[in-house]
């Protein structure tokens, strides 16, 4: 890769800014309690429980689709954080997730999708949703 970039005449550097190592993202139901004590101090969102089955909550769906790469669907939700993986399958979180995903993306729920383009969960006006 780097000979075929010299040749077209493209320098590569690497970026002041670039950090190689990622933290991992907080895992509230693992992590020791005083530690989700601290998380709760510092941001009450980490308090609000979502998925009741894997313990998951709002704090951190809104960090898997903030994170790099983000989530921006409910599976990608999912396979981040865990939230609909438990004993209900999504029965449920998922309409929580939707709305969480809606807000922070800043979309109509009606656009949020399931995975792929086109994989919508609703369709038409939705009652009552928050």
């Amino acid at each position: 890769m780097e000979l075929v970039m010299r040749e077209a005449g493209v320098e590569l550097h690497e970026r002041a800014d670039w950090n190689p190592i990622r933290r991992a993202p907080d895992d509230f139901d693992r992590a020791p309690l005083a530690h989700k004590e601290e998380l709760i101090e510092s941001n009450p969102a980490w308090g609000q429980i979502v998925c009741r089955c894997e313990t998951v909550p709002e704090a951190e769906i809104v960090a898997a689709i903030r994170r790099q790469p983000g989530a921006v669907s409910v599976e990608g939700v999912k396979r981040r954080c865990r939230a609909g993986m438990g004993r209900c399958q999504s029965g449920f979180c998922q309409s929580r997730v939707v709305a969480i995903l809606a807000r922070e993306l800043g979309c109509d729920p009606s656009e949020v999708l399931l995975e792929d383009t086109g994989s919508w969960l609703v369709e038409g006006p939705l009652k009552g949703v928050r």
